[in-house]
């Protein structure tokens, strides 16, 4: 089975910003030949009041327009965007996710699975990565893929505070917004679809390029470039694991019909195409097949690849094959190789749908997946209340259970919310990787290698990162994967003395590590369900906001009796969904050997379990903690088990903002 891209649909704004007018609007002189070194004279620029989450809109919209699919048919939204600028006035959104959101304005399911992916750059591989492995072990159909970069607003920010050509903020001025989408499902021709798609994390290099709110007084976020060692170790690795995939796949570079860099630079291409070149002894690389298009584009960062595509339909043909090099700020690299049917045709006439339809076959019996260890982290003497140190605290206990080292973890997924500093970029996955020493400087063709990056969902975070890594080791991406969830208070800095102001964050971290093969007592997710209340999206949000040069979380609504009615409308979501999702797997509630619910407090977990009918004890009440423990909720309930982890079943409930319920089973080898 392969993975098809059914339809592709990109949005670009129509606004214009050239590159002489970004240099003058430098609040300082920067004499830098910008436009010559990097190709780009100008790029598009959102519209005032056009969000990331409109650009990603627009361009599923026209995603879905072109395909023979309805939005109701799709199983999965994964929305790849990295700058999350869903409000005015510096609005990143932390909760919900964007997919959330997102998903009932494209008129989804309200069972489809909905979630963000972050991976900087690299974002929509990576979002293909993970639908491809749930198309290929039969959990979903079809997938959108997703993303809106609204990036302009770091050049914004770039522009009041570069001081010089050496400065490292300087490539903020090469950014553009766009949007773009995909539908993804099992291609009818084995031969279409992806041949090939890889990708691997160096974290020794993730702090090359961070993404931070600014302290400056005009406020915004800003990107930290060193340019030189990101664009030296990006170029070394994605040539020499392109021309490596190319090799093991039996594929002459003379085949491809174009090849598609992640658009940066004219002069980091440049330097891609002499290396390969110099790697093959011969001209294969050369104006006719490297796809160029920042002349007029610039860096879309995750959109990048997809925008070059549809600049110029007509110099496609049906029935190529392509190659993706895809480098991303983590270090994140990768190699797609893709053959096309008509789609080229298609983009040409939107009228046109896809002449055949995906197969219903072809989905691989997905390898058994168990839950290994898991491992939590409060802070204390030796741990700090912040994010790296919790997250490793936690992921080292996992692994020291489960007798394994850093390096054998071929996944590493991140699925917290709120992180020290309010980090965008890199993944937090790909910084804590390097931490870990995890595969962080391997070779393009080492035999292991480590993937990480960050699912962000909300309080459902943790447990669906558990099935997006489930997917993963069951299509043998790796043998073991480890999911971590950390959360710390952001709000303590910015109002020490007034905690009402406060998000109401429990500083903890939990990390669940999931394996294939032999287990001693194999405690398996047999069953996964969703379900997004769209109806009580009103009852809470938080996005970032920022005063005086400092950045905090705005929740809206505020104040006590907003979160009773979030509360009381969370409980019953939680109750309805568990319930549903028991009888439709023919499981009753008095089978149940534990339940792990959402830990908002003893009488919140008691009342689920009295309204779900469950026996006494069963409920999972971890001790009362000092605010809500949310995605590391999880992994504190299952460290609380015990035996009972294995005794099973065990209810797996985790739930969040949006309102979004996701609900799973834990079962031992010979239990129903």
């Amino acid at each position: 089975m392969s993975t098809r891209i059914e339809s592709l649909g990109v949005y670009v704004p129509e606004g214009s910003l050239g590159t002489d007018e970004v240099l003058a609007g430098c609040a300082r002189p920067v004499k830098f030949p910008l436009e010559q070194m990097t190709g780009i004279r100008s790029r598009p620029v959102a519209a005032k009041g056009e969000l990331a989450i409109d650009l990603a809109e627009a361009a599923a919209t026209r995603c879905l327009a072109r395909s023979r699919y309805a939005a109701r048919e799709i199983d999965l939204l994964i929305c790849c965007t990295m700058s999350r600028y869903d409000e005015p006035d510096f609005g990143i959104r932390c909760e919900p996710s964007t997919a959330l959101v997102l998903a009932p304005r494209l008129g989804l399911r309200s069972d489809a699975l909905a979630l963000d992916v972050g991976n900087a750059c690299a974002g929509i591989f990576t979002g293909i990565l993970v639908a491809d492995a749930l198309l290929a072990t039969g959990r979903i159909d079809r997938a959108l893929v997703v993303s809106g970069e609204h990036i302009t607003h770091l050049l914004r920010t770039a522009q009041h505070e570069i001081d010089s050509y050496l400065d490292d903020r300087l490539a903020c001025l090469t950014l553009g917004d766009a949007g773009a989408a995909l539908v993804l499902d099992r291609s009818p021709d084995p031969r279409v679809g992806f041949s090939a798609l890889e990708l691997y994390t160096l974290g020794r290099h993730s702090h090359y390029c961070t993404a931070v709110p600014t302290r400056g007084p005009h406020g915004g976020a800003v990107m930290h470039t060193d340019s030189v060692r990101l664009t030296a170790v990006g170029t070394k690795q994605a040539v020499h694991h392109a021309t490596s995939v190319l090799d093991r796949i039996g594929l002459a570079p003379e085949a491809l019909g174009h090849i598609v860099m992640h658009q940066t630079s004219r002069t980091s291409l440049a330097a891609a195409v002499r290396e390969i070149n110099a790697l093959y002894g011969r001209r294969v690389c050369h104006g006719d097949n490297v796809v160029d298009n920042l002349a007029t584009r610039g860096n879309t960062a995750t959109t990048s690849h997809w925008v070059a595509i549809a600049d110029h339909p007509e110099k496609w043909r049906d029935d190529e094959t392509a190659l993706f090099s895809v480098t991303g700020s983590g270090i994140t690299i990768g190699t797609a190789v893709y053959r096309f049917d008509d789609l080229p045709s298609r983009l040409i006439d939107p009228a046109r749908r896809a002449s055949t339809a995906a197969t219903s076959e072809g989905a691989a019996t997905a390898e058994e997946v168990h839950v290994t260890s898991v491992g939590v982290a409060r802070p204390d003497a030796s741990t700090p209340a912040e994010t790296f140190a919790l997250a490793e605290a936690a992921a080292l206990r996992c692994l020291r259970e489960a007798r394994l080292s850093p390096s054998d973890v071929g996944v590493l997924i991140f699925a917290g919310v709120y992180r020290t500093g309010f980090l965008a970029e890199p993944a937090i996955a790909a910084m804590l990787a390097g931490r870990l020493g995890m595969n962080d400087e391997v070779g393009w063709d080492a035999p292991q290698r480590t993937l990480a990056f960050d699912v962000h969902n909300g309080g459902t975070g943790m447990l669906d990162g558990v099935a997006v890594a489930r997917a993963l080791l069951g299509a043998g991406r790796a043998r073991h994967a480890l999911v971590v969830g950390a959360e710390v208070e952001n709000n303590v800095d910015a109002f020490p003395d007034d905690a009402t102001r406060w998000r109401g964050i429990a500083p903890s971290a939990g990390a669940i590590l999931l394996s294939t093969g032999p287990g001693e007592a194999r405690a398996r997710v047999t069953h996964v369900a969703h379900r997004l209340f769209r109806e009580h999206a009103p009852l809470f949000g938080a996005r970032l906001a920022q005063r005086d040069g400092h950045t905090f979380v705005r929740r809206a609504p505020e104040g006590p009796h907003a979160r009773a009615a979030f509360d009381a409308a969370l409980l019953a979501s939680v109750v309805e969904t568990a319930a549903a999702a028991l009888d439709r797997w023919r499981i009753t509630p008095d089978t149940l050997t534990a339940a792990v619910l959402p830990q908002r407090g003893a009488a919140f977990v008691r009342e689920i379990a009295r309204r779900l009918g469950l026996r006494e004890g069963v409920a999972t009440v971890v001790a009362e903690t000092e605010g809500e423990l949310l995605t590391s909720s999880l992994a504190f309930g299952l460290a609380s088990l015990g035996p009972r982890a294995f005794g099973g079943p065990v209810l797996l409930v985790d739930a969040g903002a949006g309102i979004h319920v996701s609900v799973a089973l834990l079962t031992t080898d010979g239990d129903s």
